[in-house]
């Protein structure tokens, strides 16, 4: 009788305990998209005529701003990330005097080594400038 009682006494525990495990894994950890990480943190722009950083910012999931934009954009823009590619959707802006300017373009995240990123934006800009270019940043 204390052979059967012990018996399921390890039972019991062993069966709590895969309960316990599998009642930690949450549904919501694996829907935690972590590709979009990576995009986050401050980048240093060095171009001919400025030196400026760029900082980009996770608001929520894949969706982020962007501070500092091609060191000319005072407000944040938002962008979307999507693998190793920051999406800007485009968007308007309109300053002070009633000039619009609208943004469209792509930024790229590129790994050369350990805690070695360069993000590189192409974008086009039209309203009361029109253009495209493009910038790259290395990771600070």
């Amino acid at each position: 009788m204390k052979h059967t009682a012990l018996l399921i006494k390890k039972f019991t525990f062993v069966l709590l305990t895969i309960t316990l495990a599998l009642v930690s894994c949450s549904k919501k950890d694996s829907d935690v998209s972590v590709p979009s990480a990576p995009f986050a943190g401050n980048y240093l722009v060095v171009e001919e005529d400025e030196t400026y950083t760029l900082k980009i910012e996770n608001t929520s999931g894949n969706n982020f701003q962007i501070r500092e934009f091609g060191g000319f954009m005072n407000v944040p823009v938002k962008a979307t990330a999507n693998g190793n590619t920051l999406n800007i959707p485009s968007q308007t802006f309109t300053n002070p005097s009633g000039k619009s300017l609208t943004i469209t373009g792509t930024g790229t995240l590129i790994t050369k080594g350990s805690k070695d990123d360069t993000i590189k934006f192409t974008y086009s800009v039209s309203g009361f400038a029109n253009y495209s270019s493009d910038f790259e940043g290395a990771r600070q």
